[in-house]
Parts: C-alpha cells; structure tokens; sequence
C-alpha cells in the first residue's frame, strides 16, 4: 500500500528501492519468458525442417544455425541464472512491499511511525531481506562452481 503523502526518508527510500526492484523483476521475467519461447520456437522449427529435409528438400544449414542458436541461448540462460534473478528479485519486492505496509499502517494510525527504534525494526527486516536476496543468488553461484569441480 503506497502514500504518495509520506515524506519520512525511510520510507521515501524504502518505495526508491521498491521501484528499482520492481524494474529489475520486471526484466528477469520478460528474459525468462523470452528464452523460453525462442527455445521452443527454435526447436519446433528445427523439428519440421529435419523431417523435410528428408523428404528431398535439404536445410541443413538452417538445421545446423538454428541448432546452435538454441545451443547459445540455452547457455546464456543457464549462465546468467535468470530464472533464479526473477524468483529472487521477486520475493525481494515482497519483503520491502510488506515493510512499506506496515509502515504506512503505523502511519495512518498515526503510531510511532517517525519513532526510531519502529524505523531501526523496519530497517533490520530491510537488511535481513537483502542479505537473504544477496544469499540466494550467492549460494547458487556456489553451488555451480562446486558441481563444475566436481566434475573436473
């Protein structure tokens, strides 16, 4: 629940960082949704050129390009971790969304808004959200790195 009336810094910067998140989730979800359909776009169109190749029409090349397209875009998806950026990047914009609630709740019931040990509380669960977003993406990057080596 947003108050455009609220001139409190915390929660002027809260909403700044909601809207920052919510550029970033937005994007994570648009790739995602992209790669997947190119992917299986991609790998319809190869489907039907491979059976017409064998039907005396020969596309090849196509096959091949289009094979290695799918191959790249596969491996930038699962480089870059998209869907683990938009999972992320969503439950941070449910973390600070429901610390601007309870904040603009305090507010309209003119409670301890502007106290400072209710802004130093809302602040540690802003803290402990980002640590916890920063984690996810961290441990998955480690995770990776530990199962390549692995298999080295």
């Amino acid at each position: 629940m947003k108050d455009n009336t609220i001139t409190n810094p915390f929660y002027i910067q809260i909403q700044k960082e909601i809207n920052r998140i919510d550029k970033k989730a937005d994007l994570y979800t648009w790739l995602f949704y992209l790669i997947r359909v190119a992917q299986i776009a991609m790998g319809v169109v190869i489907t039907i050129l491979s059976g017409l190749a064998d039907t005396h029409v020969h596309y090849t090349t196509t096959v091949l390009v289009l094979g290695a397209i799918v191959t790249a875009v596969t491996a930038i998806d699962t480089l870059f971790h998209i869907d683990v950026k938009k999972n992320t990047y969503k439950l941070m914009l449910f973390e600070l969304r429901t610390i601007r609630a309870e904040f603009v709740y305090k507010h309209m019931l003119n409670e301890k808004a502007n106290d400072p040990e209710f802004i130093s509380e809302l602040f540690e669960k802003y803290r402990k959200a980002s640590l916890y977003a920063r984690d996810l993406i961290g441990m998955d990057t480690e995770k990776e790195v530990k199962e390549n080596n692995n298999e080295q």
